[in-house]
This record gives C-alpha cells, structure tokens and sequence, in this order.
C-alpha cells in the first residue's frame, strides 16, 4: 500500500518520522504508601472517524495537579500536524482546568503553535468535559495559517477508568456505542488510551489508540498514535485487524505493521494491539527499527450512562 492507504487507515506517529518530538516525560514511580493513584483512558471517536482524539489521565490523592496526555491533529492548508501533548491541569476535588501552550517545528521547517485548553469533571469512575485545539503555522516558506481541529476547535471527552477484566464473554454495545479505555503500558506518566465505536449497523467497531515503541538509531523510545479502521464483529464476538503498508515523509519511508485483536466481555472489550515500523531516512543505507511488542488493553462504556451502553 501507498502513503495515501498509511493516512487513510490511520496514522502512525513515530519520533524518527518528526511526527511526535516530545516523550512528554518520564515513567512514574511506584506507588506510594497511602497515595493513589488514578489512571484513566479514552477520548472521542466520532462517527466519521476523522477527528479522533485519543486521551488519557492520570490524578494522584496527594497532589492538586493532573497530567492528562492528548494525541490529535489539526490541518493547516492541505497539510496535517500531529499532537501529542501533556497538559498539566488543576485538579481541585475534581474539577479539572488547564491551558498550556507548546510550539512544534516539523521536518520542512515550519513551526506550529498549539494551545490546548481542558475543563473537565473528575470522579473516581470517570472524568468527562470539553477540549479546546488550537494552531497556527508560520515560517518553512509556507504561508502563515490558522490550524482547523476536524470536527471544530472545541469537543467533548470521556474518559474512564479500567473496567474490571472478565474473561466471560459479553454482548457487543449497541450501534453508534462508544468504549473508553487504556492500556497495560505507560506512554510517560500515563497509560497508553484505548477509544473504540461501534458502526450505525452495529456489525464493526473501529478503535484508536496509543502506545510506546522500543526504537534502534539512537532514539531509544518514541511515541505511537494509531487509528485502526472498522473491523467485522464475528459470530464468535471477536474483531481483528491487521495493516502492513509503507508511509513516506519527507525526510524518510517507513514500512508499518499494525494489529489490533479483541473480543467483548461482560465488563466491554478487551484484547492486545501492536505496532512495528521500519524506517530508512533519505540517503542512508540503514534502517531503524521500532516496536511496541505485544500490549494488553481494556475498555468499557461510560459509567455515566450505567446499562443503556449496552
């Protein structure tokens, strides 16, 4: 497949590519005596799959700010700008604001400008509010512009925190039904975010998620963004998808292989995903290798809506 079937099923971000410049930073440690901790996953999957945004959070008892991980885009002309960004966010028994703003620069020079806002409300089961993205490109030789969020520059979120693992099956959501969740890896501080949708017919689900992959050529460690187009719901209440195709930018190609497995439990879904990419920049003979390895993931409907997710 082409670079154009790479945008189409869902971009990957890798740090080798430009895409992602930032780790967004370091792992936590471990838990505390008395402290909790709280991780929570999901975002927006609409309909139309085109303005996903995959979220995740993570609140401790002790602290009164939150880190909450953002993975989306926004386009700038004809041109598409991929995000992943920490926002720290004032976490006062639960409400939940932020604003911070970060300028990127992007392998043809041009530097972008996001400010991304978040007001949120936070209980031990979910977390549910609005995000505001937005952008501005200036420089690279490229007319300056003000960015578009697909969708509109405000948008709603849900995020939940892990639904219980069943090892039970379950029925399929019901169609238009969206699950939130994350997975068993930490993408910094936080999980990795896992958001799935169930299609008007309710006979496929897509989902979008993020990960962390292992890299060789000096870039140890790099972020994965990924949107995993709709797959058939089988007799058996199983899905599966996996992508291999070639993706150019402009200082490399890359081959990717992504696959993403699941099955629905009482409590939602659950299943693993991974993601490889092979990538030679231009004019060099060697290629570097990135892989998540095998990654566990859970997700459930909206606590919010109790049964009728179902």
């Amino acid at each position: 497949m082409g670079a154009m079937r790479g945008i189409t099923a869902g971009v990957a971000l890798i740090g080798a590519l430009g895409a992602v410049s930032a780790l967004g930073g370091t792992v936590a440690s471990s838990e505390a005596e008395g402290v909790a901790v709280r991780q929570y996953g999901g975002g927006n999957l609409p309909s139309d799959r085109v303005a996903t945004t995959q979220m995740s959070l993570r609140r401790i008892s002790t602290r009164r700010v939150a880190d909450m991980r953002l993975a989306t885009f926004v386009r700038c002309g004809g041109r598409k700008y991929q995000l992943d960004l920490v926002v720290p966010v004032e976490d006062e028994d639960g409400d939940l604001t932020g604003d911070t703003i970060e300028q990127r620069t992007f392998p043809r020079g041009e530097k972008v400008r996001f400010r991304a806002r978040v007001k949120a409300t936070a209980t031990p089961s979910r977390a549910a509010g609005k995000l505001t993205l937005t952008a501005r490109r200036t420089g690279g030789g490229l007319k300056t512009l003000t960015c578009r969020k697909p969708g509109g520059s405000r948008q709603s979120f849900i995020l939940t925190r892990r639904a219980k693992p069943s090892t039970r099956g379950g029925l399929p959501p019901r169609p238009n039904k969206q699950l939130y969740g994350f997975t068993d890896q930490k993408v910094g501080v936080t999980r990795g975010a896992v958001v799935m949708r169930v299609d008007p017919t309710g006979k496929r689900i897509a989902a979008a998620w993020t990960a962390r992959a292992r890299c060789g050529g000096g870039n140890p460690r790099s972020n994965v963004s990924y949107s995993s187009p709709y797959m058939t719901i089988r007799i058996t209440r199983e899905f599966r998808r996996t992508e291999t195709f070639n993706l150019e930018s402009p200082i490399g190609n890359a081959r990717i292989r992504a696959r993403f497995t699941g099955r629905f439990t009482e409590t939602g879904a659950s299943g693993t995903v991974s993601f490889t990419q092979r990538f030679r920049p231009r004019g060099d003979r060697r290629a570097y290798t990135c892989r998540t390895g095998s990654i566990k993931w859970n997700a459930g409907p909206d606590p919010g809506e109790g049964d009728s997710a179902r």
